[in-house]
């Protein structure tokens, strides 16, 4: 059981990876975030409206 356990661990972490990977390739943000949010992923003190699309 604990084998299958760990098969399900890794196989959930390469998939993380690949997704991240793959938003890394592909993903253009506009400059005006990062007006919003810092070099650690931190939101900074902003006032307006904000969309974000997945």
């Amino acid at each position: 059981m604990i084998a299958k356990l760990n098969e399900y661990i890794e196989k959930l972490e390469e998939i993380k990876k690949n997704s991240l990977d793959d938003l890394l390739e592909r993903w253009n943000p506009k400059n005006e975030l990062f007006l919003k949010v810092d070099e650690k992923g931190n939101y900074k003190e902003f006032k307006g409206d904000t969309i974000i699309f997945s």
